[in-house]
């Protein structure tokens, strides 16, 4: 009978999380890279996903971005206060 290695899901979360980041070559809020230490443009289109192969391995594939629609547009545009004032106003929906 042939040996195979237990289920380690937290070092498979790990193993994601860093090839994850490995892939991104570039510096974006809280992931900063001494190696790629300024943000690009090409890498805020598309999501990396992370996941497990047929034979165990980890994989890596990029996923495009969908569009942002526009009322969401409008509101990332304001200020601050405008989208704690926006928030405010609608935070009853939210519960």
């Amino acid at each position: 009978m042939a040996h195979r290695p237990r289920p380690d899901p937290p070092a498979d979360v790990s193993e994601a999380i860093t090839r994850s980041a490995l892939e991104r070559k570039e510096s974006r809020g809280r992931h900063f890279r001494d190696d790629y230490p300024q943000r690009t443009r090409a890498f805020a289109k598309f999501n990396v996903v992370t996941y497990k192969g047929q034979d165990g391995s980890m994989q890596l594939r990029r996923e495009p971005l969908q569009e942002m629609p526009t009322e969401l547009k409008a509101v990332t545009r304001k200020t601050p206060r405008m989208r704690s004032e926006l928030l405010a106003e609608n935070l009853g929906r939210l519960f």
